[in-house]
């Protein structure tokens, strides 16, 4: 019996001498000692010893002894009540500040407690949250600061949770439902690029299209230099999401090769980026008449040979006649349709002994036209 008093006999009624260390002390009637350790205390009656871990605790009538952690306290009996021990703990933890941060697959739960406490989290994606069959994940070390780490989640989808502490003396806090929503799983599948093509190509300008399967950016990289080289080559790009893709290339080089790539980019930066491919400018529309020079005429006495030069490939005419200034549009004319730099005509059917005033024209191919200043030769007798 915990409050009971023990029935103390006295040892002697006449005073004795006992150690208590160096010290000796004097024991009288109904008084003695009783060993404590290395010390000894004097217990009278209606008192006695309990131990407390390595020391003992002198017990009076209306006290008893409550076991708390590693140690015994004196405390007063009630009767038949037995009251908590001093100092004992029944209050649970205070669980604040609850968090949650959470990508496509996982989320993290982070929440405050006013003690050291441990820390659990329930999840799921029911409500409400049955925590008899909910996942769990926890952590057993004391802490005020909790944060939890949850793997394996369904992307897209609301996850409910309920976080839990307990203190050292068992005390468990146990806060509300809470919910999160995990992100949809990311893309990481680039564009497909098909129907690559040129068309409107000029002397300076070439539109590109493409197609891709689903939205994404244009970027056409291009040069005159083969291979390409996307890291200095010129280029134009478009930053719309579309999935038929158009850009018109200008101020291109007239009539040369042009090496080309295309790419596109979706919202999620998958890039794709074409093979090779190239097109040709057209080369600028000649609007410059051949240049004449060196024009000879040869006369005998009823012929001439003319001949003369030109810078570009040309046909050959001669105008001719015997009156000055020479009117071509009623001149007799000899001529000869190939594209040549070297003309050389013959003229027959002349009078001899006679002046005769000649022009000749070369025409290139397209269509430029150029017109010697008008000459004269004789013919013999």
């Amino acid at each position: 019996d915990p409050c009971g008093i023990p029935t103390l006999t006295a040892t002697s009624a006449t005073p004795l001498i006992r150690k208590d260390g160096k010290t000796k002390l004097i024991q009288t009637g109904n008084v003695f000692i009783y060993q404590d350790g290395k010390h000894k205390v004097i217990i009278t009656p209606n008192s006695y010893i309990e131990k407390d871990g390595k020391k003992k605790l002198l017990i009076t009538p209306g006290m008893r002894i409550e076991k708390d952690g590693k140690f015994k306290v004196i405390i007063p009996c009630n009767g038949a009540t037995t009251t908590p021990p001093i100092g004992s703990d029944t209050v649970p933890p205070v669980i604040s500040a609850i968090q949650s941060t959470a990508t496509h697959q996982s989320a993290t739960v982070t929440w405050i407690t006013n003690e050291s406490a441990t820390g659990k989290v329930y999840y799921g994606t029911t409500t409400p949250l049955n925590l008899g069959s909910a996942n769990t994940v926890s952590h057993s070390s004391l802490q005020t600061g909790h944060s939890l780490f949850l793997s394996g989640l369904t992307a897209s989808t609301t996850h409910y949770f309920v976080v839990e502490s307990k203190d050292h003396k068992g005390n468990t806090a146990t806060s509300s439902q809470q919910s999160f929503t995990t992100g949809a799983t990311p893309d990481t599948t680039a564009p497909t690029i098909t129907a690559v093509s040129v068309s409107n190509v000029g002397t300076s300008t070439a539109t590109i299209t493409w197609t891709t399967n689903e939205n994404a950016n244009s970027k056409v990289y291009y040069s005159t230099v083969t291979p390409l080289n996307t890291g200095t080559a010129s280029t134009k790009t478009d930053s719309a999401f579309v999935t038929s893709h158009s850009l018109t290339l200008t101020g291109l080089t007239p009539g040369v090769a042009h090496y080309f790539k295309v790419e596109s980019k979706d919202a999620a930066n998958n890039t794709t980026l074409s093979s090779e491919t190239s097109f040709t400018t057209s080369v600028l529309p000649d609007t410059a008449p051949p240049v004449i020079s060196a024009v000879v005429a040869t006369p005998a006495s009823t012929t001439a040979q003319v001949t003369w030069t030109t810078n570009e490939s040309a046909t050959s005419k001669v105008y001719y006649g015997t009156a000055t200034p020479l009117v071509l549009g009623s001149a007799s004319t000899v001529s000869a349709g190939g594209f040549v730099t070297s003309h050389s005509l013959p003229i027959t059917g002349l009078t001899a002994s006679t002046t005769y005033f000649m022009v000749v024209e070369s025409k290139d191919a397209a269509n430029n036209t150029a017109t010697s200043s008008e000459s004269s030769f004789t013919t013999g007798n």
